[in-house]
């Protein structure tokens, strides 16, 4: 999630690991396979992009959704794809004082 602070600042951090997407709406459908093109190219650079609004429903609890709600609401929530085994660990709110500094791994 990330958020601009009143002074101007931006703030990001990861609130959420490994959480459920249940449904996806809108968007672009994906590919058939007989669009499909070479296999030696990754699904990621075969992926269709998004042209409209996405509608994703997330699996989570009562307390997860607070933060996605709130970031929804005041600034910007960002989705990414995370293997069961990811390490979700060694995370911290990143701003423009340590963006440069921090040890990214």
């Amino acid at each position: 999630m990330s958020y601009k602070l009143p002074d101007g600042t931006g703030v990001t951090h990861v609130v959420l690991h490994k959480i459920l997407v249940t449904q996806v709406q809108g968007g672009v459908a994906p590919a058939s396979s007989s669009d499909a093109k070479d296999s030696s190219q990754t699904a990621a650079a075969a992926a269709p992009v998004a042209t409209q609004s996405l509608m994703v429903t997330l699996g989570v609890t009562s307390a997860q959704a607070e933060p996605v709600v709130w970031g929804m609401e005041h600034g910007t929530v960002w989705l990414t794809l995370e293997p069961d085994d990811a390490d979700t660990g060694g995370t911290t709110v990143i701003s423009p004082s340590n963006v440069f500094t921090e040890a990214y791994q």
